[in-house]
């Protein structure tokens, strides 16, 4: 049986172990994206740690448009060698780096600059999202990037596509789950273009079923809380993640979108009913995130699941070191305990250390 701490591959690409630094928001940066030395700290000590592939926090591909405020961005050339930098820091320490292209709302380019959802965009304006992707795509890949990654979760802009309940679109990008995958796939044919070999991937939460079936199925079971498999469109999230496997993406980041059971320390490997239900219409590399705290328990689902990559963020955020504590036979579970604390605090720091 493959181990946990063992070297594997993802997507083609040869990584030290099976555990992933899933993209955590920082706030550091400047307002243009350039990198301050609070930033290179927290990635070199991420590094140090032992991960064997750091996914960066979201970053823009897109100079009018701002995410979150003061996180990373690459829309100019201008920020090649920071992230160069940052690239060179993680690769001395034997890990790989990946950032997550993101883009939150679409601004129209002009005199009078308008944000535009997703059912008022043009073709002109879905050119233009699909051509500021792949640029970002093309300076990762200059910086020394390994990979990128899509960000189709937790409602920005693709994401949005994908959702029956943002996307009402009555031409080819709206309607069925092909089409509503659409841009997502004119992106990575886009990267592939001009990339071949780069691996494309995504981060990908599942959307939750419209409220009001979700409170008719609780009437039904008479529970205050209903399961995982209810709560989530599963079938037609995992069709969406074979479509995207279908048309050239390399690998997958599963989790639910911002569900209850990722808080405290409940329920283990909390999102691992949605990535078998992508396990089981097609063979795409997946990284499983959400609560992975206990190796013993990852290197089972390994074996029985088929899942072979595990995304960890407020774990790391409490033990940065902590794969490389689980590689030197300590393998007690993580010690956070998923109270979300370190969202309340700069920089995202655990309140208890």
């Amino acid at each position: 049986m493959v181990r946990l701490m063992e070297p594997g591959e993802l997507a083609g690409l040869s990584v030290k172990n099976h555990l992933v630094r899933s993209a955590t928001w920082l706030g550091l940066c400047r307002p243009d994206g350039s990198l301050p030395p609070e930033v290179y700290e927290i990635y070199g000590r991420l590094a140090k740690g032992g991960v064997g592939t750091i996914i960066t926090e979201l970053t823009d591909v897109c100079g009018r448009n701002n995410a979150i405020g003061n996180n990373m961005r690459l829309y100019s050339d201008a920020l090649l060698p920071d992230y160069r930098k940052l690239v060179d820091m993680v690769h001395e320490c034997g890990a790989k780096i990946i950032p997550q292209l993101n883009m939150y709302q679409y601004v129209r380019p002009g005199i009078f600059r308008r944000m535009v959802d997703v059912d008022g965009l043009t073709a002109a304006d879905l050119a233009d999202i699909r051509d500021l992707y792949v640029a970002a795509a093309v300076r990762a890949k200059e910086c020394g990037f390994d990979a990128v990654q899509l960000h189709l979760a937790y409602g920005w802009l693709l994401y949005r596509f994908l959702s029956p309940y943002y996307n009402h679109r009555r031409d080819e990008y709206g309607g069925s789950v092909e089409n509503r995958c659409r841009l997502i796939v004119d992106i990575i044919e886009g990267i592939k273009a001009v990339l071949p070999a780069f691996p494309v991937g995504a981060k990908f939460s599942f959307y939750a079923k419209p409220v009001e079936e979700i409170r008719r199925l609780m009437r039904q079971q008479n529970v205050a809380a209903i399961p995982l498999s209810a709560y989530y469109a599963t079938e037609e999230c995992a069709a969406i993640c074979q479509y995207l496997y279908e048309n050239g993406l390399d690998f997958i980041e599963v989790l639910g979108d911002h569900s209850p059971w990722e808080h405290g320390n409940h329920y283990d490997s909390c999102y691992l009913p949605l990535a078998k239900a992508v396990r089981a219409v097609c063979s795409i590399p997946i990284v499983l995130t959400g609560c992975n705290n206990d190796p013993d328990k990852l290197e089972q689902i390994m074996a029985d699941d088929g899942i072979a990559f595990f995304g960890l963020s407020w774990a790391l955020i409490r033990e940065p070191e902590l794969p490389a504590r689980w590689a030197q036979a300590d393998r007690s579970p993580a010690t956070c305990i998923h109270c979300d604390g370190c969202y309340q605090t700069v920089a995202h720091a655990c309140r208890f250390l």
